[in-house]
C-alpha cells in the first residue's frame, strides 16, 4: 500500500472524517456516493460483498462509484466519462502568441508561491467569498469566515501531501489552489478560487502555468489532475485547462454499484429521467452517471 494512503488517513482522523481502508485504497463518502481518494491512473474495483461492506460502514452513502484506467487487452472506455490532465509542461514557447502574452502577463503581475495552511487561514477567505460571490452564491450558502479558518488548518502537519499555492500581487493574496499529492504520480487541483478582481491580470494563467512548471517539470510527476468532465455541462475551466495549457481529456471507465434499494429506484425511474430531473438538480446528476455507466456495458 503506498505510503500516501497513510498519510491521507492521518488527515481524515485528525478532521473527524470517515474512512475505510479496503484493497490498498481509501474509501470516503462525498455527496451520498462512496468513492476511493487517490489517482485517476489507477485500477478500483469493488466486489458485491466488499461494496455492501462499505455501505454498512457509511449507512447515508445511496452508491458507490469509482473508476478504471484502460488497460491492455481490454475494451477501452467510450470517452463518456474522463479526467482533464496534463502529462508534458507546455512552455510559452509552444504556445500560441495570444496565450503566451497572457501567461507572461500574468507571471510579471503576479509572485506564485507555497504558502501554509495558517497563513491561507488568515487570508485567503477574501479571495474565498469573492469568488464564490462572483459565482452567483449568496453570502449566507457558503461557509463563514470561521468554518474557512478552520478547514484550512485541518491541513496542518500534512503539507507533503497537501500543497496550497497562492498567486500574490504587491504583496496581496489574490488567488490560492489547494493540491493533492500521490507520491511523484499525481497532483490533483481539490480547489482553485481567484479574486475577480485580478481575472483581468490573468492571475488564473500565472497560477496554472507555475504549479504546472513546478509538478511536471521540476519534480517530475507523471502527470497533474484538474478533476472528472462536469456531467451537466463542460466547465469554462477545463475548457481553458485544454486549450491554453495542453491539458487532455483521459477516457476512463466508470463504475457504479447501488445499493439494493437505491438500485431499484433508478431503474423505476429512470425511464421518466427527462421530467424527474427537472425537479432536482442532483437527481439530473445521478440519471446523467447512470446515463454513462450505462453507455459503457
Amino acid at each position: 500500500m503506498p505510503d500516501y494512503i497513510y498519510r491521507y488517513a492521518g488527515l481524515f482522523e485528525k478532521s473527524g472524517w470517515k474512512f475505510r481502508i479496503m484493497n490498498g485504497v481509501l474509501w470516503h463518502e462525498y455527496q451520498k456516493m462512496v468513492q476511493p481518494l487517490g489517482p485517476v491512473k489507477a485500477h478500483y474495483s469493488l466486489t458485491q460483498s466488499q461494496a455492501k461492506e462499505l455501505f454498512s460502514f457509511f449507512p447515508d452513502a445511496l452508491l458507490a462509484r469509482y473508476t478504471d484506467w484502460p488497460q491492455e487487452g481490454v475494451r477501452p472506455p467510450n470517452g463518456e466519462w474522463y479526467a482533464v490532465i496534463c502529462d508534458k509542461f507546455l512552455d510559452t514557447s509552444e504556445m500560441s502568441k495570444k496565450k503566451r502574452y497572457q501567461v507572461n502577463h500574468g507571471c510579471k503581475n503576479f509572485v506564485v508561491k507555497r504558502i501554509t495552511p495558517a497563513f491561507l487561514a488568515e487570508h485567503g477567505y477574501a479571495v474565498f467569498a469573492a469568488a464564490m460571490t462572483n459565482y452567483g452564491f449568496r453570502p449566507d450558502s457558503f461557509p463563514a469566515r470561521e468554518e474557512f479558518a478552520k478547514s484550512a488548518l485541518k491541513n496542518e502537519g500534512f503539507e507533503d501531501i497537501v500543497h496550497i499555492w497562492g498567486a500574490f500581487h504587491e504583496d496581496k493574496l489574490a488567488a490560492y489552489s489547494i493540491r493533492y499529492t500521490y507520491g511523484k504520480m499525481e497532483s490533483n487541483t481539490a480547489v482553485s478560487k481567484y479574486h475577480p478582481d485580478y481575472l483581468k491580470y490573468h492571475v488564473s494563467h500565472a497560477l496554472i502555468h507555475t504549479t504546472d512548471e513546478y509538478y511536471l517539470k521540476e519534480c517530475g510527476f507523471e502527470y497533474v489532475n484538474s478533476g472528472f468532465c462536469n456531467i451537466l455541462h463542460q466547465t469554462n475551466s477545463m475548457s481553458f485547462r485544454i486549450e491554453t495549457f495542453g491539458f487532455r481529456k483521459a477516457p476512463v471507465t466508470l463504475y457504479m454499484r447501488y445499493k439494493p434499494l437505491a438500485g431499484l429506484a433508478m431503474r423505476l425511474a429512470y425511464p421518466f429521467r427527462s421530467v424527474l430531473g427537472l425537479l432536482d438538480s442532483r437527481a439530473k446528476a445521478l440519471f446523467a452517471l447512470e446515463a454513462i455507466r450505462r453507455s459503457q456495458l
